[in-house]
């Protein structure tokens, strides 16, 4: 059996959006993100992906992304006394890998862009790891 879906508008549901953005919304739903990837892709093609794994800098930074940022924000929560999705929720969400976006705007301002690509390649693939034991422990911390 074939279940129907319905779209539900930001007004049903009590959100009141002007005209931009309700533009800015649809647009990022329907391709920013692959966009990013495409535009991180170029620059990666461009770069030594070798270097990425050599580079201890970025590990740091991917540390702190992917552990420490998750941890602190887990905890802080935790005195929030949060419904459970909404404390689990969170802590995923702060867990998740450096946005593609990090990368487009190092382009923009004319900061190192190649360095913003290899930081969310290295946290996207590092995610595989931290991003599973987060959602864990944030169901258990939560009491869900």
């Amino acid at each position: 059996m074939k279940r129907e879906t319905r779209r539900i508008s930001p007004e049903e549901i009590g959100v009141q959006m002007d005209y931009c953005q309700k533009v800015h919304a649809m647009n990022a739903a329907l391709g920013h993100t692959p966009l990013a990837m495409v535009v991180i892709g170029a620059q990666m093609a461009g770069a030594d992906l070798g270097a990425t794994f050599r580079n201890p800098r970025l590990y740091l930074a991917a540390l702190l992304k992917l552990i420490g940022l998750p941890l602190v924000t887990a905890l802080v929560l935790l005195l929030l006394g949060l419904e459970p999705v909404m404390y689990t929720t969170l802590v995923i969400l702060a867990a998740t890998p450096t946005a593609g976006y990090t990368s487009i705007f190092a382009q923009q301002y004319r900061r190192d862009a190649g360095t913003a690509a290899q930081l969310v390649t290295l946290t996207t693939l590092c995610c595989i790891l931290t991003l599973p034991c987060f959602a864990v422990l944030a169901g258990m911390w939560s009491g869900a």
